[in-house]
Formats: C-alpha cells, sequence, structure tokens
C-alpha cells in the first residue's frame, strides 16, 4: 500500500486500501487453483458440460457372492463401457476432424502398393468396406492390461485393470499415434475377466458393431450435410498374450497350436520357414475345433489351440482365423533378434575368438559416442554372452534391440572375415526386420521374402 501511495500521490489511503484488498482476495483464489474440482460432483460436472465428453455406462459382469466378517451377501462385479455410437458421433460434429476425414478418404491408393487396410483383399471384399456408396468407418479395436499400483510395494496385481480401446482406421497411421484419437471403449478389473470372460464385453460391443454395420446412425454433419454413417470392425490388434486370450486360443507359446493364424508346432517350426509349408486356420477348421471342445472332457483344455468360442466372430465381416495383426515387437524385437543376436556373438567371440567382451562394449561405446541417430536407443553396457538359447544380458527395450541389430554389422564387421556363415545370418536377419517394419508393400516385396 505505501508503494502503491508513493506512486500515485494524489489518491487517498481509500483507494490504496481498496486495490489491497482486491489484490490480496485474487491472490487467495492462486492458493487453491483447483477448488473447484474438490468433490466428486463437481469433477463429473465439469466432463457433462464439455462438448466432447462421452459418459460411460456400467454394466454387470455377473454375479458373485462374497463372505467378509462370517456374513455372505451377493456382489455385482461391473465394467465401464462407453457407447461407439455416441463417440463417432461427438467426433463427427466436429468441421476440423470431418475434414481431415474426407481428405484421407479421398487419397488414391496405388494398385502396386499396399500401404493400408483397404489395399488388402479383405477390405476389398468386406459386405460393409466394399460398397463405396456408403459412408463407412472403419474401427480397430485393441486390449491390453495395464497395471495401477505401486510397483515398489506387495499386491502389484491386485487392481490391474484391462482396457479395451479403438481407433478410426480411416485416419492416417500418424494421426492414429496420437492419444487424441484413440478412444476408450470399456475398462474392467482383470480378475473380472479372469472370473466372468471376454464375454460379457465383447457381446456388448458385438451389438453394437451389427447396429452400426447394417443400420448406422443419421444425422446432421459438417461438410456432409445430413447422412447416414456406418461402422464395422476390420482388425484387433494387440500383444500376443492378449490377443490369445481374448479370441480365445492357448495362451502359452511353448506349446503346439500357440498361433492364431495357422496350426504350428514346435517341431515343423525348426524346419518351416514359409506360409505354404503350414497348414492355415480356415473358418470351417474353426467351426469344426470349437464344438471339439465342448464335447470332449474337462481334462481337454484345447483343440488345436482353440480353448473356446471367440464373440467377435459375430461382428458382420470378420472373423478371427482372418486377424492378420500379429504383435512383431514382442516376436521379432523381444523374441527373435535377441536371441539370434546372442546366438552370433557366441559363436564369433567365444567359439571363433574373433574380438572379446571388452572390445565389444568399446566399440559400442565408440560408436554411439559420434552418431546422432539413435542416440537414445543406445543399448547398455553388455554385461554376459550366454551359450545360443539364452539371448544377452541385460535385458534391453524393443527399440534398444532394434538399434542394436542395425549398427552390429558395422560396429563388429571387420573383425569378421569375408563369407562368415553366422555373420551372415546376422545380414540378413537385418534386412528381414527392416522389410518387415515397412510401411509401404509392394507384391515384389512380398515375394522376395517369400523365396528369400
Amino acid at each position: 500500500m505505501l508503494c502503491f501511495s508513493s506512486h500515485v500521490p494524489d489518491s487517498g489511503n481509500n483507494v490504496a486500501e481498496s486495490f489491497a484488498q482486491d489484490l490480496s482476495q485474487n491472490l487467495q483464489q492462486f492458493e487453491q487453483p483447483l477448488a473447484f474440482l474438490d468433490s466428486k460432483y463437481k469433477q463429473d460436472s465439469v466432463f457433462d458440460n464439455h462438448p466432447s465428453f462421452v459418459s460411460p455406462k456400467s454394466v454387470n459382469f455377473g454375479m458373485r457372492f462374497e463372505t467378509r466378517c462370517g456374513k455372505t451377501k451377493t456382489v455385482y462385479d461391473t465394467f465401464q463401457y462407453v457407447s461407439v455410437q455416441d463417440t463417432l458421433n461427438v467426433l463427427l460434429q466436429n468441421e476440423q476432424y470431418m475434414s481431415d476425414l474426407l481428405q484421407a478418404k479421398k487419397q488414391s491408393h496405388d494398385s502396386d502398393v499396399i500401404s493400408h487396410f483397404t489395399d488388402g483383399e479383405l477390405a476389398k471384399s468386406h459386405p460393409l468396406f466394399s460398397q463405396s456408396y456408403k459412408f463407412s468407418l472403419m474401427i480397430q479395436l485393441f486390449y491390453d492390461g495395464m497395471g495401477t499400483t505401486n510397483p515398489l510395494r506387495g499386491q502389484s496385481v491386485l487392481c490391474n485393470i484391462g482396457v479395451f480401446y479403438y481407433v478410426v482406421k480411416d485416419l492416417p497411421d500418424a494421426w492414429n499415434t496420437c492419444f487424441a484419437n484413440v478412444h476408450l471403449l470399456a475398462i474392467c478389473y482383470e480378475h473380472d475377466l479372469k472370473v466372468h470372460g471376454f464375454g460379457p464385453i465383447l457381446n456388448r460391443f458385438c451389438a453394437e458393431m451389427e447396429t452400426l454395420s447394417t443400420v448406422g446412425f443419421a444425422g446432421q454433419f459438417p461438410l456432409i450435410g445430413e447422412r447416414t454413417v456406418y461402422a464395422g470392425l476390420c482388425q484387433v490388434a494387440g500383444d500376443n498374450l492378449a490377443l490369445n486370450s481374448m479370441m480365445g486360443f492357448i495362451e502359452s507359446f511353448s506349446g503346439d497350436y500357440f498361433c492364431t493364424l495357422c496350426y504350428a508346432t514346435r517341431d515343423n517350426v525348426q524346419t518351416c520357414f514359409v506360409e505354404e509349408k503350414f497348414e492355415m486356420r480356415t473358418k470351417c477348421a474353426y467351426d469344426h475345433d470349437v464344438p471339439c471342445v465342448t464335447d470332449r472332457e474337462q481334462s481337454a483344455r484345447h483343440v488345436r489351440g482353440v480353448k473356446r468360442y471367440c464373440e467377435l466372430n459375430n461382428v458382420v465381416g470378420y472373423h478371427v482365423t482372418n486377424n492378420y495383426c500379429i504383435d512383431v515387437m514382442h516376436t521379432l524385437l523381444e523374441g527373435v533378434v535377441p536371441l539370434e543376436i546372442g546366438c552370433v556373438l557366441y559363436s564369433l567371440m567365444t567359439e571363433k575368438g574373433l574380438l572379446t567382451l571388452h572390445n565389444l562394449n568399446e566399440r559400442l561405446i565408440q560408436f554411439w559416442g559420434v552418431i546422432n541417430v539413435d542416440r537414445q536407443k543406445k543399448p547398455p553396457k553388455i554385461s554376459q554372452i550366454s551359450p545360443p538359447g539364452h539371448g544377452l544380458s541385460p535385458s534391453m527395450k524393443a527399440t534398444q534391440w532394434w538399434a542394436l541389430l542395425k549398427y552390429l554389422p558395422l560396429i563388429i564387421g571387420d573383425k569378421v572375415p569375408e563369407g562368415d556363415e553366422h555373420f551372415e545370418l546376422l545380414l540378413h536377419l537385418s534386412e528381414m526386420v527392416d522389410l518387415i517394419f515397412c510401411t509401404r508393400f509392394t507384391p515384389g516385396m512380398v515375394s522376395y521374402m517369400t523365396t528369400s
């Protein structure tokens, strides 16, 4: 107040005191900036008033009995479900979203390049997506488990949850990597999934997708006016364990029939490397395996890898045997690549003595000290080269394994004599990984990988 009076000498004390009081009241608001969210009612009100918010609905999973303190009571397990139709309706009311969606739909796809789901045979023969006169949206579903507790404390899996979410596949892939374009479908406790199964959630989703793919929903939308919008399920993605669990296949990958696309066994995967060598799963074979699971005794856990019928097969134009989304990160970067790199390094270092572990780590440090590309993916110091079949130590992230595979031939290439079969295996593996991770394919590339 004294500072204010010195700068404004003609103002009386009343003005200075009034200014000080106003300033003090305004500053008090910053002491609790989130006071407007201090109750669940206020939080729900903020979300309900947001134009893009879609309220979830609580749906019963099933009923069970729970005993506490000697008293038994009925408990209803529930999951939260967000309507796909309501979410799409809100998204399509946004003019910018609609403009970008229409622009992506108008982009022509080269017939000789495979870069999108619409370039494949499934989309061209799909009962909904093949009808170009309909305004349809492709839904790609995801599922994964998520831990919500402190990993440093005990019972870390007590509150794990299962999350179902999806993207609109019509948008470019770069757009769908943004969290704003990843939409929640359902969320539940993982323990409830083990007790009640995926059926209640998938049945709810399938019923809605049946309506969206056949009847659709009408509305007044920006840029296209009054229109009926349809939506269908194109593919389901997730890691290997999540996909096998949701689709009703066995969840063990050390036995036979673990693949969702073929009847691969532990023996033939060691000698067969092209699709033509395997018996592929088909809808007819699947329909024959499913009844055999229920007809056999309780000791039969599965029939050729099938444990139960998947409710997603009820969606028009979709079947689990045609779901070609494979978990390439876990299969390659955290599976095949670490195993093969360990075998190659063991051969070059232990059996042939071309370099030592100390020399390898020195070369890794020197190499990543002078490059700028992939510097954040630098692999850690290798502590041990284990015998074939045990990989390397320590463990790494998928991006670190990829970077190590990419640059390892440059790092140790001068120490390896020409024509070394193990080093050539490393080169072929690096080329194969580059081809598999390509975002655009040609029929020639597919033929090359088949004959290589």
